[in-house]
């Protein structure tokens, strides 16, 4: 999948209003977050239509970057995001960070390794595509 992030404000209404524009665009996301990243602060958001995303954004005046990413959600057990770690791992694929949420019941988690490595990455996860 396609992930977009972009520069913006620390001011506390940031995240509230960016998510409120996505939602009156139709804008459907798998994942959005905010972090802070060399002093100043990050929006990163995945959409399954990341051209509609990318769209909107342009119109709101912003530049996103672009990174591909793995994206892989299923239930939520001790051994579910380990398993993924190991398997890229076992393939001799370095994983340069993750994201992960767990519900309880279910778990998401956006995994980035090298784009060279991402077709790599897929087959040792056993998945034709990067949404697993």
């Amino acid at each position: 999948m396609e992930c977009l992030d972009w520069n913006t404000s620390n001011r506390p209404e940031q995240l509230a209003s960016f998510s409120r524009a996505f939602m009156d665009a139709g804008v459907d996301l798998e994942a959005l977050w905010t972090y802070r990243h060399d002093g100043g602060r990050q929006i990163a958001a995945i959409s399954r239509r990341p051209s509609r995303l990318e769209k909107l954004l342009k119109s709101l005046g912003i530049k996103p970057r672009k990174s591909r990413v793995l994206f892989a959600s299923g239930p939520e057990t001790p051994a579910a995001v380990p398993a993924i770690i190991e398997k890229l791992s076992s393939a001799g694929i370095k994983v340069n960070y993750a994201d992960v949420l767990g519900t309880g019941e279910q778990f998401g988690a956006a995994v980035w390794v090298e784009d060279k490595d991402i077709p790599a990455a897929r087959r040792a996860l056993h998945s034709a595509r990067t949404m697993l």
